[in-house]
C-alpha cells in the first residue's frame, strides 16, 4: 500500500507508513478487491515529501575532504592534507646581516624572498633550498662583517700605538 503523504510503498497490514509515520487509509473498495493504488495517488502529485534527509540519504562521505580542504599544490611533500608546510624564510636575519656586509647581505636578501613564492607555487623542495641559502648568506654576511670589524678595531689599535 502507498502513503498518500510521501508515497512510499508498504505492506499491507501496516497501519502508519514506515517512511513519514503517516497513518495509513485504506479505503474500502481497495481492501475488498485487494488492488493496489495508483502510484504516484492522485491527490499529491508530485508526492510530498516531509522537512529533512530524503530516505536512505547518508550524509557520511558528502562534503570537504576529511582533514580539510586546501588549494592544490600545497601539502606535505609526500602528499596528503593538512596545513601547508612552513620553511622559515630568514628574511629579517637577511636584512640585518646586509648591514655588516652589503654584497652578501643582497645575496641572503633574494634567497629569503624566494622561499613564500617557491612554497606558494608547490615547490617545497626548492623552498627548502632557498631558505637554507638564505641562512647560509645571512650568516656569511654577517661573519664577514664581524670579521671586518675586528681587522678595522686592530688596525685602530695599532694605529694608536704609533
Amino acid at each position: 500500500m502507498f502513503c498518500l503523504r510521501c508515497g512510499a510503498q508498504n505492506a499491507d497490514t501496516a497501519e502508519r507508513c514506515a517512511n513519514c509515520g503517516e497513518p495509513l487509509r485504506q479505503s474500502q473498495s481497495q481492501g475488498q478487491q485487494g488492488q493496489q493504488p495508483q502510484y504516484p495517488p492522485q491527490n499529491s502529485y508530485p508526492p510530498q515529501q516531509p522537512y529533512g534527509n530524503p530516505p536512505g540519504y547518508n550524509q557520511q562521505g558528502y562534503g570537504a575532504p576529511q582533514g580539510g580542504y586546501q588549494q592544490p599544490g600545497y601539502g606535505a611533500p609526500g602528499g596528503g592534507y593538512g596545513a601547508p608546510p612552513s620553511v622559515p624564510n630568514y628574511l629579517i636575519w637577511s636584512i640585518l646581516s646586509a648591514f655588516c656586509c652589503l654584497p652578501a647581505g643582497i645575496v641572503a636578501i633574494v634567497y629569503a624572498t624566494q622561499v613564500d613564492g617557491k612554497l606558494r607555487s608547490g615547490d617545497y623542495d626548492g623552498a627548502v633550498q632557498a631558505s637554507k641559502n638564505a641562512k647560509t648568506w645571512a650568516f656569511v654576511s654577517a661573519g664577514l662583517g664581524i670579521v671586518v670589524f675586528i681587522i678595522y678595531f686592530i688596525l685602530l689599535i695599532v694605529g694608536a700605538m704609533n
